[in-house]
């Protein structure tokens, strides 16, 4: 008796894991598309203010006829933050005839992607908003939304397998089991999904 049981649990294991890890894997792939589109509104914010700095060089250069040695010389003049959005110093350096100003993104170090980008006032490339999964896990708002997909996929897990019965598995109630399945994974979508939009933060 006890083998058939264990039989019949199988079937219900099986479809409330997969019903749980499609859960999981949308709320997962919603909050990592997401990210990416904080850290291209992040970067857009940060080429903007570089702009400004730039514009405020420009000035410099109209009102004293020549590239100011270093970026103090600007801010003794106007109100310009002396470091990026990130709270890392610009990286300017004069040439000859020119200069090279930029931001080193989120991490201040040199390359990288997403967040981690530099962002020059030479580059006119689309904005990287690549996000790692190493990136995707220091950002707290994308954690606590990864935690809150793992919620929602064990809540499914959980629903499906008290939900459909041993004797659901048969040609009668196959019905059932897709409705009860169909049922389960629209209610949990819009939780993960409503879950998401919560810990996503605005104003940014």
């Amino acid at each position: 008796m006890s083998r058939i049981k264990t039989i019949r649990l199988i079937p219900r294991l099986i479809l409330a894991s997969i019903a749980g890890l499609i859960i999981f894997t949308i709320g997962f792939n919603a909050a990592w598309e997401s990210t990416k589109g904080q850290a291209a509104t992040t970067q857009r914010q940060a080429r903007r203010y570089l702009n400004m700095v730039n514009s405020a060089i420009q000035t410099y250069r109209k009102e004293h006829g020549k590239w100011p040695t270093s970026l103090k010389n600007i801010y003794d003049d106007t109100n310009f933050p002396a470091s990026d959005i990130w709270g890392h110093p610009y990286a300017y350096h004069l040439k000859e005839n020119s200069y090279t100003l930029m931001s080193y993104g989120r991490d201040g170090k040199p390359g990288g992607v997403g967040l981690d980008s530099d962002i020059s006032i030479n580059d006119s490339h689309p904005i990287n908003n690549e996000i790692s999964l190493r990136q995707l896990i220091t950002i707290p708002w994308a954690v606590n939304a990864i935690k809150g997909c793992a919620l929602a996929g064990f809540l499914t897990f959980l629903l499906i397998f008290f939900l459909v019965r041993p004797e659901d598995f048969n040609l009668e109630g196959l019905g059932c089991i897709l409705l009860k399945l169909v049922l389960t994974l629209f209610v949990l979508f819009y939780l993960t999904i409503l879950m998401i939009a919560l810990e996503y933060p605005s104003g940014h």
